[in-house]
């Protein structure tokens, strides 16, 4: 055997179990009943850009595992079920190479799909790695004629993880316009579409927004409903420059509030005490500057008085090669930023808590951002009647897999200007509904 191909079936093998170790939470430690599934090899690697995706027909008694009976895999694996490299698809979707290799051709997209030209969004529709990793599940139980449930124990309990971004505790004059600006360009975006009665509400709330006052210190709204519902989540605080100082994108797009408001005296110790987190929420400009977070970490926690390890980028901005290297110098350990500004879905086809390789000795994981509350009633377009219903499809494909990701309500959005409140009591509800048998 030459060097070559040692070091080709080596590269092999490390993908197989890293992929089987990452997936370990579908068979608790009972790995090696699924290193012994006849699972094939590739040594093709598929490159193109845009990807090109094919659904895969699941046999009959894995009909379930899948989307109507199929999994979407790259067109260069295109085969029947058993000869399809499952094991390699999983390593290609969840560390997106795709995206990757975008991102060095073309530059960095930040967090908008719409940068992504040409893309098939199937990618993103459904959590594919965990569907992969319950249709091995259920290969090997059936290759040994065995329940299920007794080969690998119970499907693990999903996890919704609830996070709150506060980007403001009081309405700014960058706010007004921002908005404002925002609800004109839906307008034209409606009228586009032939709803002309939208479009019209959506001008008219602009003016509105302009000129309207309103609350938008929400917290203590949101812990009486979260403790309602005996949830708890993360809020992200901004810990970075204000005022005049910055620049004028940094004045635009960054949160202005100060962590020493005296609106958010009694804030900190309510949350802590109460079991909440606290998490930071960088500078939408620090994305891939260690240096700028090492500052707004310790900004944030000598005003709380503990150390914080979680992190979500401001405007979701990120680069794959640059953002997560830069959060673990500064010492966080968990970031939730992975997910797209303009659209809902998951961004590298997975719902799990993904550890992500850097710094030596550092241990630090993504965890997956599935659905944001601007998905819903700014981006999708979507109408009001639909809104919930899109909602459910994207927590029933969480639940559905038994997987892990995060959903982001913003602070200030439950007041008179957004009237966004009811759709997150409706995102609780239908959660604990799901959930209630189990």
């Amino acid at each position: 055997m030459t060097t070559a191909t040692l070091s080709e079936e080596k590269s092999k093998w490390n993908i197989r179990n890293e992929v089987i170790t990452l997936l370990n939470r579908y068979w608790k430690n009972n790995e090696n009943d699924i290193a012994r599934l006849a699972i094939v090899d590739t040594a093709i690697f598929p490159d193109t850009l845009p990807p090109q995706l094919t659904f895969i027909d699941l046999p009959e008694w894995a009909y379930d595992c899948g989307v109507k009976g199929q999994i979407l895999v790259p067109k260069e694996w295109e085969n029947t079920w058993d000869k399809v490299p499952w094991l390699h698809v999983v390593n290609w979707m969840v560390h997106a190479y795709p995206e990757r290799s975008w991102e060095k051709r073309f530059g960095c997209i930040d967090s908008y799909s719409v940068r992504l030209k040409n893309w098939d969004d199937r990618l993103w529709q459904h959590a594919w790695v965990n569907r992969i990793a319950l249709f091995l599940r259920r290969w090997a139980s059936y290759t040994q004629k065995t329940n299920e449930a007794t080969l690998f124990g119970s499907l693990p309990k999903p996890e919704l993880i609830l996070t709150h971004d506060v980007d403001a505790i009081k309405k700014t004059v960058a706010i007004r316009f921002k908005q404002s600006i925002f609800n004109g360009f839906n307008a034209v975006r409606l009228t586009r579409k032939g709803r002309f009665g939208e479009a019209w509400g959506k001008l008219v709330n602009a003016f509105r927004f302009l000129i309207s006052n309103d609350n938008y210190m929400n917290i203590p709204h949101l812990l009486q409903l979260e403790t309602a519902y005996n949830v708890r989540s993360i809020f992200h605080f901004y810990a970075g420059k204000t005022g005049l100082k910055r620049s004028l994108g940094e004045q635009l797009i960054d949160p202005g509030y100060k962590l020493t408001d005296k609106k958010l005296h009694n804030v900190f110790a309510d949350l802590i005490q109460g079991g909440w987190e606290i998490g930071l929420h960088p500078s939408a400009f620090t994305w891939d500057k260690p240096e700028d977070f090492y500052f707004q970490k310790e900004n944030l926690e000598k005003n709380l008085g503990l150390p914080v390890t979680k992190l979500r980028q401001h405007w979701l901005r990120f680069s794959w090669e640059k953002t997560w290297g830069a959060q673990q110098r500064a010492g966080f350990t968990s970031d939730s930023t992975l997910g797209f500004n303009d659209r809902s879905g998951f961004r590298n086809s997975a719902a799990l808590r993904m550890p992500v390789k850097g710094i030596s000795g550092v241990n630090f994981e993504s965890v997956p951002m599935f659905l944001m509350d601007s998905h819903l009633y700014d981006y999708t377009m979507v109408k009001p009647t639909e809104r919930i219903q899109l909602m459910k499809h994207w927590l029933k494909e969480l639940h559905d897999v038994s997987g892990v990701g995060s959903v982001i309500w913003h602070t200030h959005v439950l007041g008179k200007d957004y009237r966004w409140a009811d759709g997150y009591e409706a995102l609780l509800k239908y959660w604990m509904e799901l959930n209630r048998h189990e």
